[in-house]
């Protein structure tokens, strides 16, 4: 690749490939963000992560219009269908481009995020639009190499009628500014620099910038060192703003063809570098190359962590003895209140001799760029660096005052999510029959549901139910409600069908005169009594014209007259003693109970008087 886009440098290549590497900086997204469909995902540990699927993946779909093509989730529960956010991304001679041809190639991709995703779905399962089922649809089974039994699944349909209906949007760019609903991230005019970082909508900027430091061939170069010719016309330009992710390039014209040096590529919750230009053909390697993001004293008070440094240390602008061997592939910076970042980078195509750097150093040093003073700054240093600098950098923006998660995240970024597409057509699972959950006795005036029963419970939708006579509420759903005002004996009846054609039933309800519920009983009979004397007590209902039948209950067990209004007992022993009665007619029962002190007295021996006459 010959490149003549002019610096001040005699190098002018050179400084604008490592100065690519330096414009990746931490972007913020929160692992507790709410999902999109209302159910929990399968993969809990992952919701920050994308899911990428290429066209090769889905043949059938082809040289398909993208307008042509959506995404759905299924939820089993209650056997529906949701599109969720997605977007497919063109790809052209191994660049995203803003428009290619509008249509499918193997080397395009879908995206969506995996806390989107949803259940498994039947192949009889399919959505409602008929024109759908003129092709297949392509299940896309996700799975976490991590935790390999951890799975989700999307379904990508093509149809001509349908329309897009979700309007989430995770990420925007603007005037090279990327936001989404938990960070924001600036990006300087003119040059690969990031500047400016706002982490969960803290309106703190949380970044300095990034630094790049490179020596070769006698030079010393910092990314200050930049300045573009104004023919190239270097610029951020943006590829894709869809509702999933960003795609934003940093490129410049040589020779009236445009050379992306970056493309940066912005998710809700995490986003990639990657810059992608080779020095070969002008030196074999560098001296000297370091990749780091310089922070500003907003994070003092926050703890820096990597690899060798799992305890941690303080950031607080005093050099400390971090380790800078082996090498650490990713570092963390915890904040009480700002956030935490994890950076993770894939340094393994640099070559060379690799160590982590980090600074933590609040004295002014006339030699550093930005505003020359280090705060955990931190990132890598190669000595004998390839000069084919190709790699990728991830951020993810975790809520504040994190503990070490580092290598978690470091987990997932070198282990992304594996998607598995295969192709499905159209099948219908018929219904076998129909049943109708539902009382077989009733009362007047009273509100009943019934619930048709399927069997399979699989079988497709939609499913068509038909009622009769006319219910009250529920025509044409699966659950249908009646009232009757006579008594008598009713027959229901029920169609459901589906793309198998219809099945139906019969259901008897035998309807009495309407109830009139107990609202309360009482019990009416002394309250003192003697030993041995037997005592009635009778039940006192109300309202008085409560429907019949009433069933009694008296506890405990009486003398006499168990199961109807008037009991009696008698006692052999002095005491308080409680008796309860629930009384029960077709608006169900009500109690109440009753107390008797029962005394010893009240027994009298009377004896003949006998008179003598005189």
């Amino acid at each position: 690749m010959h490149i003549r886009i002019l610096t001040r440098l005699i190098f002018p290549l050179f400084c604008v490939t490592l100065f690519a590497s330096s414009a990746v900086s931490p972007a913020a997204a929160a692992p507790n963000l709410p999902l999109g469909p209302d159910r929990a995902t399968e993969i809990p540990d992952r919701t920050l992560d994308p899911v990428v699927v290429s066209g090769a993946q889905m043949p059938a779909f082809g040289n398909v219009p993208l307008d042509d093509l959506f995404v759905y989730v299924y939820d089993a529960s209650d056997y529906s269908w949701t599109q969720i956010p997605w977007q497919f991304d063109e790809v052209h001679d191994g660049l995203y481009v803003a428009l290619e041809d509008g249509k499918l190639d193997a080397d395009d991709e879908l995206a969506f995020m995996i806390a989107d995703g949803g259940d498994m779905a039947p192949p009889g399962q399919w959505i409602t639009d008929p024109a759908s089922r003129n092709y297949p649809r392509y299940q896309i089974a996700v799975t976490d190499p991590l935790q390999p039994q951890n799975q989700e699944w999307v379904y990508v349909y093509r149809s001509p009628t349908l329309t897009r209906n979700v309007n989430t949007d995770y990420v925007d760019y603007n005037a090279r500014v990327v936001t989404s609903d938990t960070y924001l991230l600036g990006l300087m005019e003119g040059n690969l620099i990031a500047e400016r970082l706002e982490l969960n909508n803290t309106g703190g900027d949380f970044l300095d910038r990034t630094k790049v430091r490179i020596a070769a061939s006698g030079l010393s170069l910092t990314e200050d060192d930049l300045v573009f010719d104004p023919d190239s016309d270097a610029a951020w330009r943006l590829i894709h703003d869809g509702q999933v992710r960003t795609i934003v390039q940093f490129s410049a014209y040589e020779d009236g063809q445009l050379v992306v040096m970056l493309t940066l590529t912005n998710y809700r919750a995490m986003f990639l570098m990657h810059p992608s230009l080779d020095l070969s053909a002008y030196i074999s390697t560098l001296d000297e190359f370091r990749f780091s993001a310089d922070l500003t004293p907003a994070v003092v008070g926050g703890t820096y962590y990597d690899a060798n440094t799992t305890a941690g240390v303080t950031v607080d602008g005093t050099p400390d003895g971090v380790p800078a061997t082996p090498l650490s592939s990713w570092n963390q910076v915890s904040h009480p209140t700002l956030g935490s970042i994890v950076q993770v980078i894939d340094s393994a195509s640099l070559g060379g001799t690799q160590r982590t750097y980090y600074k933590d150093d609040d004295t002014v040093d006339p030699d550093d760029t930005g505003d020359q003073r280090s705060y955990a700054d931190c990132g890598i240093h190669v000595t004998n660096s390839n000069a084919n600098l190709a790699f990728d950098v991830w951020y993810y923006t975790l809520p504040a005052a994190q503990p070490n998660v580092g290598s978690t995240y470091a987990d997932y970024a070198e282990n992304p999510l594996q998607a598995e597409a295969s192709e499905q057509h159209w099948t219908c699972a018929a219904i076998d029959e129909v049943d109708i959950e539902g009382p077989t006795g009733g009362y007047t005036d009273t509100l009943y549901t019934f619930t048709a029963i399927i069997t399979p419970t699989d079988a497709s939708r939609p499913i068509t139910y038909t009622w009769s006579p006319q219910p009250e509420d529920g025509q044409g759903t699966e659950s249908a409600d009646y009232r009757w005002d006579t008594p008598g004996i009713y027959t229901i009846t029920l169609s459901a069908e589906n793309c198998g054609g219809p099945v139906s039933t019969t259901h008897t309800i035998t309807v009495e005169p309407s109830c009139t519920p107990l609202n309360e009983v009482a019990v009416n009979g002394p309250s003192t009594g003697y030993v041995g004397t037997l005592y009635t007590f009778t039940a006192v209902i109300t309202p008085t014209e409560a429907s019949e039948p009433i069933t009694y209950t008296w506890s405990p067990q009486p003398e006499d007259g168990q199961g109807t209004e008037s009991a009696d007992y008698r006692w052999d022993t002095p005491g308080i003693y409680t008796i309860t009665l629930s009384a029960e007619n077709c608006g169900g029962p009500v109690s109440e109970t009753h107390t008797v002190t029962v005394e010893a007295g009240g027994r009298h021996i009377y004896l003949p008087l006998v008179l003598r006459s005189h």
